[in-house]
């Protein structure tokens, strides 16, 4: 299985998003929640604390169906990396971050 991480940052190219498989498990990393949704995509899993989240985004996930895994800001890991395990819990064989 094919899986994305969105962390926070700059937006992916759009070139590089069009060669993403369409049924790959997107993983959201806090606000990198934003970017999916930016991206057109929608969100399988949110991990975080959420402290840089805007509400909507998240509002939107919950929405959507997305698993909201939120964790403690004293968590002791990255968004990044606990979206990491997320992939390889869910079976993910390719992660793109």
């Amino acid at each position: 299985m094919h899986a994305i991480v969105a962390a926070g940052g700059d937006l992916l190219d759009e070139i590089w998003h069009a060669t993403l498989p369409a049924d790959a498990l997107i993983v959201a990393a806090d606000s990198g929640i934003a970017k999916v949704y930016a991206l057109g995509r929608v969100p399988n899993v949110v991990v975080g604390d959420f402290d840089y989240v805007v509400p909507e985004p998240l509002a939107r996930a919950e929405i959507d169906g997305a698993r909201i895994d939120r964790h403690h800001v004293a968590k002791g890991a990255t968004a990044s990396e606990l979206a990491l395990e997320s992939t390889t819990q869910l079976g993910a064989s390719n992660v793109v971050v």
